[in-house]
């Protein structure tokens, strides 16, 4: 079965730039819309990120972000898709966008993150641990811990 991953990826900016991107990536035969069809989605959104307006004031603009997101995949520096993908990363930091790529392994502490946001310091990725359990045992009720 092999080692397997969880990884998250985003590419984000300005709304026109972003069109214009994905547009160029097409042109040039791209191969990552085809290998990740099923895990590529891409949405606009209007969120607080933190880019100083020219007064210096945080302000809250539009972008739009596409998102690549897998479970349980293996993820090597070899694997075609993954070069695919890795190349689209640096073609988005050389179009001048912002990107940002989480992968969890099996193991506790592999956790790797790369995170190049010039433009909005926004970090909208992160990773969180939590305890899981693979059998059903209820949550206790909560205790009434009040002293009256």
């Amino acid at each position: 079965m092999g080692y397997r991953f969880e990884v998250r990826a985003l590419i984000y900016g300005d709304p026109d730039k972003m069109l214009a991107f994905k547009a160029a990536q097409q042109l040039k035969g791209s191969p990552v819309w085809e290998v990740f069809a099923g895990s590529l989605t891409e949405v606009s959104a209007t969120v607080d990120v933190w880019r100083e307006d020219a007064v210096g004031a945080y302000v809250t603009t539009p972008i739009t972000v596409l998102s690549l997101w897998g479970e349980s995949w293996k993820w090597y520096a070899d694997y075609p898709e993954v070069l695919a993908w890795e190349d689209l990363l640096i073609a988005a930091q050389d179009f001048g966008l912002d990107t940002e790529f989480v992968r969890v392994g099996e193991d506790a502490t592999d956790i790797q993150t790369k995170y190049n946001t010039p433009n909005y310091e926004a970090c909208l990725l992160g990773t969180r641990t939590t305890i899981t359990c693979e059998i059903d045992i209820p949550a206790p009720a909560p205790a009434d811990t009040r002293k009256g």
